[in-house]
């Protein structure tokens, strides 16, 4: 997804663009640091409010911005900026707790109390009825130049909302698959068996964990079946990747405890596999996928693999939506071997028309998709952009 960004932005540009990459994840990014055009800034959460104040203090002692024009880092990054160019994915939900809605509001202001243009490319928003959630959303979210609703529900949460500085536009994930090199997945072999993906994450075991949900049980028992029952092969893929043990949107430690029940020489876990574009190349190297990452679902339904969604809020349906697979989603609350094998059996006899339904929707999604970066000319003649 950020790779695409940077390749459209670039595409739709009018002048050469300087990039600015904020991250929490340096070294993971830094190998995107090809060029004297593009720079990695550290992004650290928690020291944010002290770049606000430091915002706040220079504009009300000297009411203007040149002092900033010799910061560096961060602050630097903010002052140069001439468009901040938002692809976080979600904000604003009322799922999200106090310390995620301060977040969101926080990672606007910077633009907001410069007066920069700020466009929030494709994400799921809303619907406002947490008081928390209204209150910081109706300071930002007029304030922001632009806004692109992932899906009709977002879209008409912010209609609701009296907004009108938004439209619709379908996920920055559902790239130009020119950008996509597939590699041949040799290690499985040449077997009849078929071949399904299990994407985990830690998020949804976490709030499994606080509704009493053994998340992992569950999908053992799954894996179980699909070995027993259909003489699945099994392709364990996560998504969010760190191996210091922490479960902390890590997808390691979750699969780690699968794989010591799940112990076949059918269950695969490529853990070499890392780059988004390989873990893209596990999925479509699968005839079916039971995801609870969004980011496997968006590249599921891009190479044409039928897919069965957990997930833990409309931003999961609306994506689906498009494509007209409203029957494919399962919330977290309602996870049970049960219900997922009963929604498995009834998709899976169907997998060749569904797959072939993706196949003929995914032009139109990815046209769609392309309309995140229409407004990119109004605002870059010869600049720089910050990608938050």
């Amino acid at each position: 997804m950020l790779k695409n960004s940077i390749v459209k932005i670039r595409e739709k540009s009018q002048a050469p663009v300087h990039i600015d990459v904020w991250t929490e994840h340096i070294q993971e990014n830094q190998k995107l640091c090809d060029d004297d055009n593009l720079n990695i800034v550290e992004f650290i959460p928690w020291k944010f409010p002290i770049v606000i104040l430091r915002i706040l203090l220079v504009n009300l002692i000297c009411r203007k911005t040149c002092v900033g024009s010799q910061a560096k880092g961060i602050l630097g990054s903010i002052y140069h900026a001439d468009l901040f160019f938002d692809i976080s994915g979600i904000s604003f939900l009322d799922e999200r707790n106090a310390t995620f809605l301060l977040y969101d509001t926080l990672i606007a202001l910077p633009a907001i109390l410069l007066k920069k243009p700020i466009i929030k490319a494709s994400q799921a928003l809303g619907p406002f009825h947490n008081p928390l959630n209204k209150i910081l959303a109706s300071f930002i979210l007029p304030r922001i130049t632009w806004i692109y609703a992932r899906g009709k529900e977002t879209l008409s949460s912010l209609q609701q909302f009296g907004l009108k500085n938004i439209s619709l536009a379908a996920d920055i994930g559902f790239y130009d698959e020119s950008l996509f090199v597939a590699k041949p997945l040799d290690s499985m072999g040449h077997s009849r068996r078929p071949i399904i993906g299990i994407s985990v994450s830690s998020v949804v075991w976490s709030k499994c964990q606080k509704m009493g949900i053994d998340y992992v049980k569950v999908l053992n028992e799954f894996i179980q079946y699909l070995l027993t029952t259909h003489e699945a092969s099994i392709i364990l893929i996560p998504h969010a990747i760190k191996y210091d043990g922490k479960m902390r949107n890590n997808d390691i430690p979750v699969i780690e405890q699968i794989l010591v029940t799940s112990q076949s020489e059918h269950v695969y876990f490529f853990k070499e596999m890392e780059h988004p574009y390989e873990l893209r190349q596990l999925i479509a190297t699968c005839d079916f996928l039971f995801a609870s990452r969004f980011h496997a679902m968006i590249s599921s339904l891009s190479v044409g693999v039928p897919v069965i969604i957990l997930g833990w809020s409309h931003k999961y349906r609306e994506v689906l939506d498009l494509f007209d697979l409203p029957d494919c989603f399962i919330t977290f609350k309602d996870l049970n071997v049960e219900n997922v094998i009963r929604v498995f059996e009834r998709l899976f006899p169907q997998r060749a028309s569904l797959a072939k339904n993706l196949t003929s929707k995914i032009e139109d999604v990815r046209t769609l998709a392309d309309v995140n970066f229409f407004r990119i000319p109004e605002f870059l003649s010869d600049g720089k952009l910050i990608r938050k």
